[in-house]
């Protein structure tokens, strides 16, 4: 009986042994598989098909005053912009001079993007629509554009990793709070060259930034960051990068997370146990307490869908507790989710608003 009972258990051992070394090589493989393709997990920028070939432009959607840009970052990658200047609301008309002199008053808005864009399908606008029948509806004093229908365009626009799907956005900020909006496609998204990296979409961002700084217009406007999930991140990191600069007058985020090791183990909990094999980690919660609360912080404003099903609202909320700023303002969205909090009935109010409030020349005129 003994004998029996102790080959029974070395053949449990081995058996046991192998499961072990499978899974050990099973890992392994996965592993490997994380680290050498994260890449194009975090930065779909060619999904769903199409997305790097059509990039709609501003004229698409009856913007006039624009241009498109070539941006080359200091590792002379070349990305692409759309320069968009702010549209007048008001019945007096200007231009020349007096036009340029206004919009240099205007804030500037640099509109950092997310992973593979607010993918928002035809259903779910219809829907948010149907529960907000307002909701992009304004008090425009004449040429009244239809913002709804805009909105539902997009969802049938096969390009959304770039800056060309953000432009119903960039609208609505350029020709109803009057902003100028520079909007950029990261490296390796839309029609920029390139491969997507932290590190170089950091430097796309920057450079988008130098653009703005030196130019004849935007030079003396009051610059905002507006990042929405991936973008939230690229907006902190710039945030800090420029610090004590004075020249950035508000960050604005939407939806983003604290950092991607954080995020994985809640995401994907299956590989959390490999989340320290993350290299593009995006640690904004560090970068966010590398942001002094001198007089020349900016302020911030964190828009939070609380129904996100993607990054979970105590991921955003750990950055707003850690926002050193002593500006800083928190507007949840109790119907939004990670993708359609933009399309929320106050969303666009509380951003115009709080634009006002941190720089009363934002003010209509």
């Amino acid at each position: 009986m003994t004998s029996i009972y102790w080959s029974w258990l070395m053949k449990i051992a081995r058996l046991g042994a192998w499961v072990l070394k499978f899974n050990a090589a099973l890992v392994g493989v996965i592993g490997v598989l994380l680290y050498s393709f994260q890449g194009k997990m975090i930065y779909p920028s060619s999904m769903p098909q199409g997305s790097r070939e059509k990039v709609p432009k501003p004229s698409d959607f009856e913007m006039k005053d624009w241009q498109e840009i070539e941006l080359v970052a200091p590792d002379q990658v070349v990305t692409k912009a759309f320069v968009i200047l702010a549209a007048r609301r008001s019945e007096k008309s200007l231009s020349g001079k007096a036009l340029e002199d206004w919009r240099r008053r205007r804030p500037t808005i640099l509109m950092l993007h997310a992973n593979a864009g607010n993918v928002v399908s035809g259903t779910s606008l219809r829907a948010c629509e149907t529960a907000h029948p307002t909701f992009l509806s304004f008090d425009r004093p004449r040429n009244d554009i239809n913002f709804k229908q805009t909105f539902l365009n997009l969802s049938d626009n096969q390009s959304l990793g770039s800056q060309g799907h953000r432009l119903p956005i960039a609208k609505v900020l350029v020709e109803r709070y009057e902003c100028n909006v520079v909007a950029i496609s990261y490296r390796g998204y839309g029609h920029s060259s390139g491969t997507p990296s932290e590190k170089g979409i950091l430097l796309d961002s920057q450079t988008a930034f130098d653009y703005i700084k030196s130019h004849p217009i935007f030079d003396s406007s009051p610059i905002f960051l507006y990042g929405q999930s991936l973008g939230g991140a690229v907006a902190i990191g710039l945030a800090a990068n420029n610090v004590n600069k004075g020249k950035i007058a508000g960050v604005i985020l939407e939806n983003t997370f604290a950092n991607l090791r954080k995020l994985i183990p809640v995401v994907m909990p299956i590989i959390g146990p490999l989340s320290f094999l993350c290299h593009q980690t995006w640690y904004s919660d560090q970068r966010m307490a590398q942001i002094s609360d001198g007089p020349d912080s900016p302020a911030f404003l964190f828009l939070s869908g609380t129904k996100d099903d993607l990054i979970p609202t105590s991921h955003f909320r750990i950055l707003y507790d850690l926002c050193p700023s002593k500006q800083k303002s928190w507007k949840a969205f109790k119907d939004g989710n990670h993708n359609d909090t933009c399309l929320q009935k106050d969303y666009f109010p509380t951003m115009g608003s709080w634009i006002e409030e941190i720089h009363p020349s934002a003010k209509h005129g």
